[in-house]
């Protein structure tokens, strides 16, 4: 039965405006989300199925094993041990917005360019590690969750997570008191090689950084983080004005990337 508010606190980034119109001049990647990056607290409400099971987390590929302890294996190492002395603590702070700040201040001390997001629902918290769509860091985003600890009350995520489709009919985005709907924003794609280029169509006639961020996040949330990277060429953010005939509801978008290119059985 549906009933638990799931509050997800993302640290988003600014993209790339992207350059309208002709699908095929789309050149905003989701590698260039990386571009600009100031720090705006994006609260995602979503009203959650009380016994839903967390989605296993999109591994590219295996990590290698090496037994050289590298600056990075170090600095992984010491992420962990702080993260469960402090975790206790961590949980009972109430101010997500704060504990965000202190877990992403430690992160960084891996990598400059790792964020992460906090899950709430009912008793339940969930570290989310993300690379912001940065390619690069994905094996750093691995390597972190391969050394991951147990901790009491904490579950640890690879990636933003692909989201169901009953989930995305009642999960909100909500900025600067304004509140987005994924179901409220539409798209069209059209294939080029082994990707797609995408134009997103805003819900209302603003295409500002802010909402080219929710729109951004939103397509993790509908996709998955991994393959908004992989599958993703170019993304145009347009108004609601400039809408086409043909645009569908974002949410079908995972559809569509599964029919074009089918996932390996």
């Amino acid at each position: 039965m549906l009933g638990v508010r799931e509050n997800i606190l993302v640290p988003a980034a600014a993209v790339n405006p992207g350059c309208g119109g002709d699908l095929s001049r789309s050149k905003v990647s989701g590698g260039n989300r990386r571009g600009m990056r100031p720090w705006i607290p994006l609260v995602l409400l979503l009203l959650a199925a009380c016994d839903r099971k967390q989605p296993a987390p999109a591994i590219a590929a295996p990590i290698a094993p090496s037994t050289a302890v590298t600056p990075r294996d170090a600095a992984i190492k010491s992420f962990w041990q702080w993260f469960a002395q402090n975790a206790a603590a961590l949980y009972a702070d109430h101010d997500l917005v704060a504990v965000m700040k202190k877990i992403t201040v430690e992160l960084k001390r891996v990598s400059p360019g790792m964020l992460c997001e906090l899950s709430s629902a009912q008793e339940d918290r969930s570290l989310i590690l993300s690379a912001d769509g940065d390619a690069e860091l994905f094996p750093v985003v691995q390597a972190l969750y391969a050394a991951r600890p147990n901790v009491a009350g904490w579950k640890i995520v690879a990636f933003r997570q692909r989201r169901p489709p009953n989930e995305l009919k009642s999960l909100e985005f909500e900025i600067e008191g304004k509140k987005y709907d994924p179901t409220a924003c539409s798209f069209v794609a059209q294939r080029n090689g082994d990707r797609l280029d995408i134009a997103l169509f805003s819900p209302t006639e603003d295409v500002s950084d802010h909402v080219k961020t929710i729109m951004m996040v939103m397509v993790d949330h509908v996709i998955g983080e991994y393959h908004t990277e992989t599958r993703i060429s170019g993304i145009d953010y347009l108004p609601r004005s400039k809408t086409w005939k043909t645009a569908k509801p974002l949410p079908a978008l995972a559809q569509l990337l599964d029919e074009t290119f089918p996932p390996a059985k």
